[in-house]
């Protein structure tokens, strides 16, 4: 949470802004508060750093109704989660229930370790890769800590779970371990935000289909047009569901052979530029392969039923004002994100 949080506690539950900073001329720069949980406050700031990269990569790949639909679905899920992370962080304030950093420093160092970071630099790039900041990562990993501590503390259940129901369990969950036709893909994006900027970017996509004609690697073209990316960096986004793409983008996409790309897409936002590297068949994995996964499965099933549990025990004992109306119908009391899959 940021530090002007902490200057805005004794704010007026009626308020629907508070002065954020005050500037030398006398002006004040106004911060919209979207939700009170008890003393703290969550503002539309602490939204839309969430929110607003999300909608623009969803702006790129959906649109009409699909792209509303997603929009107000990932919407409910964030506003929630930010008051999960409100309830639970208080409740680790009134328990003493520190942060400590050496902590968050060996998990940063064990995740660079396995995707091979050698730097703090290379780990904050994986990370923007995938579309989160490195106080957005220190956030979410410090609510992961606040809530492993206080439901061994609060609650302490013996999560354990019995081999014997595997195997009733994996047919009874069967589509969760079906492998849906996937498509690894490849892609140059060229975003606008003016007719100017649409007019360079499709000048830099004709130049880009011209190279890829004229037999250059996708990569190279991608390096070439796609500023401050790794020397090794190609384009890659790896394995997709076709589903989580608009209609007019997986119709050409699934006309494509292997190796090959699209012509320029235009998707209203930004010029696309998408290379098919490789398709995967559906099929169901069998469950020789994946016991273990299915073991798993159900214990960590049980434990984010429970954890959810606590969360709207302390949310039932929590005040929890919605001040902005656009959010209001949006809040879940039972909702917890450890049950997103």
């Amino acid at each position: 949470m940021r530090t002007t949080i902490a200057m805005l506690l004794g704010v007026l539950a009626a308020a629907a802004y508070v002065p954020a900073q005050a500037q030398e001329s006398g002006a004040v720069v106004v911060e919209e508060v979207i939700a009170k949980i008890n003393a703290d406050i969550i503002t539309r700031s602490q939204f839309n750093e969430i929110f607003a990269p999300l909608d623009r990569e969803l702006a790129i790949r959906l649109s009409g109704e699909q792209l509303d639909a997603e929009r107000a679905q990932q919407k409910g899920l964030i506003f929630n989660m930010l008051i999960n992370r409100s309830v639970v962080k208080q409740r680790a304030r009134e328990g003493g229930i520190g942060f400590p950093e050496r902590v968050f420093t060996e998990r940063v160092e064990e995740i660079k370790r396995q995707i091979g970071a050698m730097s703090d630099e290379d780990f904050r790039r994986a990370l923007n890769d995938q579309g989160m900041t490195w106080e957005q990562f220190r956030e979410q990993f410090a609510y992961q800590y606040y809530i492993q501590v206080l439901f061994g503390n609060e609650v302490g259940r013996d999560l354990y779970q019995s081999e014997s129901r595997v195997q009733s369990y994996y047919e009874e969950n069967i589509e969760r371990y079906r492998e849906p036709e996937r498509m690894r893909l490849s892609q140059i994006v060229l975003p606008y935000a003016s007719e100017a900027e649409k007019q360079q970017a499709g000048l830099q996509a004709q130049a880009a289909i011209e190279r890829l004609a004229a037999g250059d690697e996708f990569g190279e073209v991608y390096r070439a047009v796609t500023p401050d990316v790794p020397e090794d960096a190609d384009g890659d986004i790896g394995y997709i569901d076709p589903k989580a793409f608009r209609k007019d983008l997986v119709d050409k996409i699934m006309a494509l052979e292997e190796g090959a790309q699209t012509d320029v897409i235009d998707t209203g936002s930004a010029l696309l530029i998408i290379k098919l590297t490789e398709r995967r068949e559906a099929e169901t994995i069998s469950l020789e392969k994946i016991k273990d996964r299915v073991l798993m499965d159900m214990q960590q099933e049980t434990y984010n039923r429970e954890i959810a549990k606590y969360i709207t025990r302390l949310k039932q004992r929590s005040l929890i004002n919605i001040m902005a109306k656009e959010f209001e119908g949006l809040y879940e009391e039972t909702f917890y994100e450890g049950e997103m899959r």
